[in-house]
């Protein structure tokens, strides 16, 4: 039995497409945090953006309801090293934001925290070993987390005019 030019092509075709979509499925170093459903302080933006179409809007110098966050889509992060963003910073206030991590099951307000002061302006890129958040209280382990959010100067006000956009979120094995 043979093949005519026309089955050839389209069976050369499906194993290309097919090989295609197999190294896409294989190629699973990152996973995108940037349509988590964040809520709070925050806004889709297009006012400045690095990678893709929009950014997360900050203000994180707001008096009250300055955080925001999302529950977890992904929630066992052991295969992952990093938390990569880029932030752009309107200015350099001198404020403290924190990224916190917290899981489920564990003791009320435990939570791994990674503390980031708001000392640049323009575009920063981050790249944060998951080894480098501090352990508040007895947080669970990477295997079982429930919420990322990100808060300013620990909970209370940051300096006004803090204003950040966060852009590209995702974790990187």
């Amino acid at each position: 039995m043979t093949l005519n030019n026309m089955h050839r092509s389209k069976l050369l075709f499906a194993i290309l497409c097919l090989s295609v979509f197999a190294a896409h499925e294989l190629r699973s170093e990152e996973v995108e945090l940037m349509g988590w459903g964040w809520a709070g302080n925050v806004v889709k933006s297009t006012e400045e953006v690095k990678e893709g179409t929009f950014s997360l809007r900050w203000d994180a110098g707001k008096e009250q309801n300055n955080r925001f966050a999302a529950r977890a889509v992904e929630t066992d992060w052991t295969r992952f090293q990093q938390l990569h963003f880029w932030a752009f910073s309107q200015k350099a206030t001198g404020s403290v934001v924190s990224v916190c991590v917290y899981t489920t099951g564990a003791e009320s307000g435990s939570h791994y925290v990674y503390v980031i002061p708001v000392d640049w302006t323009d575009w920063k890129e981050f790249n944060i070993d998951l080894k480098a958040f501090s352990k508040n209280r007895k947080p669970g382990g990477w295997n079982d987390i429930e919420l990322v959010e990100f808060l300013p100067n620990f909970c209370g006000p940051s300096a006004p005019g803090t204003v950040l956009f966060i852009n590209d979120l995702k974790l990187v094995e």
